[in-house]
C-alpha cells in the first residue's frame, strides 16, 4: 500500500528546531517521523516524532486521557519495559495550521518484526528471550483492558506495512506481522532490543462504540490466542537452542 512521504517544514511552529526528518510511517491519521532536531542547549538529538488526529487533544482533558492510558502501559512492570518514554504536546505544523497534537519519543533504530524473515528475527537468543517476555506481557495487558473495558494497545499494522501483512493482521491479529515490534539495531544501555512502537491509530480514533467493543472483546480475545502460540513457538525456539548447547558441550 503505497502512502506519501512527507517532511517536516524547517520553519515551524514546534517546540524543536528541526536539522531534518523522515516520513516513515502512518496509520490512520498518525504520521511518524524520524527527526534530527536541535535542544536548546544545542545538542542534537534522534527522535521519533508522532503526530496524531488534529481533532484529538483539542483540550487539555483530551491530551490527559491520552497521556492516562499512556500511564496505564507503563504501569505494568513486565510491559512497561517495552514502553519508550513519550512526551506529550499541542502545537503548529506552521503559523496558519490548526494546532494538533503530537507525541515525542526517544527513536528506536531498528526493523519492524514483519519486515524479517524467521531466520533473522530468531537468530540472537537475547532478542528471542525478549520476545516472550512482551508475549506474556502483551497477553496480561490485553486481558487487563478487557477486564476493565479500556482501551487495548495497537497491535495493528501500519500503511506502510505489507499487503500480506495487512492482511494477516485484521483477519488473525498475528502479532508476528505487526508494525508496532520494533528490533532495535543495538541495544539500550539496559540491554533492551525490543520495543513496541505505537505507529497506528491514536487511542481516542475509534470509528464507533460497537467496533471499540468488538476490538476489544472478539479481537481481544483472538489476540491474546495468538500471542499464546507465538510464547509456545518461542520457548520451544529457545529450549532447541540450550538442548543444541548443551549437546555440543557434553
Amino acid at each position: 500500500m503505497k502512502y506519501e512521504r512527507r517532511m517536516l517544514p524547517k520553519r515551524n511552529e514546534l517546540p524543536l528546531d528541526v536539522q531534518a526528518s523522515e516520513n516513515v510511517a502512518e496509520g490512520g491519521e498518525s504520521t511518524v517521523w524520524r527527526v534530527q532536531a536541535r535542544t536548546p542547549e544545542a545538542e542534537d538529538r534522534l527522535i521519533a516524532l508522532k503526530q496524531v488526529r488534529k481533532e484529538s487533544f483539542a483540550s487539555d482533558e483530551e491530551m490527559k486521557k491520552s497521556k492516562d492510558f499512556y500511564d496505564f502501559l507503563k504501569s505494568f512492570p513486565d510491559f512497561g519495559t517495552f514502553v519508550p518514554d513519550t512526551l506529550y504536546f499541542k502545537a503548529r505544523m506552521t503559523p496558519d495550521d490548526p494546532a494538533g497534537a503530537y507525541m515525542l519519543q526517544h527513536f528506536v533504530e531498528g526493523r519492524s518484526i514483519d519486515t524479517m524473515a524467521d531466520d533473522e528475527l530468531y537468530r540472537d537468543p537475547v532478542v528471542v528471550e525478549q520476545l516472550l517476555a512482551f508475549t506474556k506481557a502483551a497477553a496480561h495487558v490485553i486481558e487487563a483492558t478487557r477486564e476493565d473495558r479500556r482501551h487495548r494497545p495497537d497491535f495493528g499494522t501500519a500503511f506502510s506495512a505489507s499487503l500480506y501483512a495487512i492482511m494477516v493482521d485484521n483477519y488473525l491479529s498475528n502479532p508476528r506481522y505487526t508494525t508496532n515490534i520494533v528490533i532495535t539495531n543495538e541495544p539500550d544501555k539496559s540491554g533492551q532490543r525490543v520495543f513496541f512502537v505505537d505507529t497506528g491509530i491514536n487511542i481516542d480514533e475509534r470509528r464507533s462504540k460497537a467496533t471499540e467493543v468488538a476490538r476489544r472483546e472478539v479481537g481481544g480475545r483472538l489476540q491474546v490466542l495468538q500471542l499464546n502460540r507465538c510464547e509456545h513457538r518461542l520457548q520451544h525456539i529457545l529450549d532447541a537452542r540450550t538442548k543444541q548447547l548443551s549437546g555440543s558441550h557434553s
